[in-house]
């Protein structure tokens, strides 16, 4: 399985081989992950590393990682995670895994795949086709990930 980019290696950090990171997680999510993935240039082969510690270093975050003696060689890539190793509460979804399910209306009318999620200043939207549908439970009613469906009010019938 493909990992999902979680951060950028910005610098190396301190006098104890530990890298600076740009996260792409809120630092909640950062501290319950064990175990970060970098992709290797020549192979494309994912290699795991163990975090070790973690700390908040401005608006960044910094890793220590178990084996890495030579942190400057991370500096610029991507930082991945497994996805079933990526923290997350009940009722939340990563975009990866909203993007290509099918959206039905409670009566059953498909109103396409989605194509992306977009972040918005208070919720997210679904991008569906060329309607964006607010990422609310006034909206959105049942997220399947099992059957690859998402189940939204029938009031968006009337504008689809």
């Amino acid at each position: 399985m493909d990992g999902v980019v979680i951060g950028k290696v910005i610098s190396t950090f301190g006098l104890e081989g530990e890298i600076k990171v740009l996260p792409y997680l809120p630092p909640k999510k950062w501290r319950a992950i064990a175990r970060v993935y970098f992709k290797r240039k020549t192979t494309g082969e994912m290699v795991g590393f163990e975090v070790v510690r973690i700390k908040q270093a401005g608006k960044g975050i910094a890793l220590k990682l178990k084996d890495v003696q030579r942190a400057q060689e991370f500096v610029g890539a991507k930082v991945f995670a497994m996805p079933q190793e990526l923290p997350k509460e009940r009722g939340e979804y990563f975009a990866f895994e909203l993007e290509g399910l099918e959206v039905l209306t409670e009566s059953g009318k498909s109103l396409g795949k989605v194509n992306a999620v977009v972040d918005g200043r208070a919720y997210s939207f679904l991008e569906v086709g060329e309607m964006l549908i607010p990422f609310t439970e006034r909206f959105v009613l049942d997220v399947d990930l099992t059957s690859g469906k998402i189940i939204v009010s029938k009031d968006l019938e009337e504008i689809a």
